[in-house]
């Protein structure tokens, strides 16, 4: 019964990517901007989002951290 409900879940995480990749390729083809601004935006929401998963690691050492010395856990990754 979990691995049913393991691959269902990697099938919804694999169509919700696939779907906003189409969409976000049909924007660039269908958006009335130049290139240069394009590519200056997707550089600027790459950044952005560098900045997010880089917040996001620091929170998940730190919950780690926090894990391991609650439970006497010593193993570091």
């Amino acid at each position: 019964m979990a691995e049913h409900s393991r691959s269902c879940w990697g099938a919804v995480i694999y169509s919700f990517f696939s779907g906003a990749l189409l969409g976000a390729g049909l924007a660039l083809l269908l958006a009335p901007v130049s290139g240069k601004e394009v590519r200056n935006a997707i550089g600027n929401e790459f950044d952005e989002f560098k900045d997010k998963l880089k917040k996001m690691e620091e929170k998940l050492h730190k919950s780690g951290a926090a894990f391991n010395a609650e439970t006497g856990y010593e193993e570091e990754f």
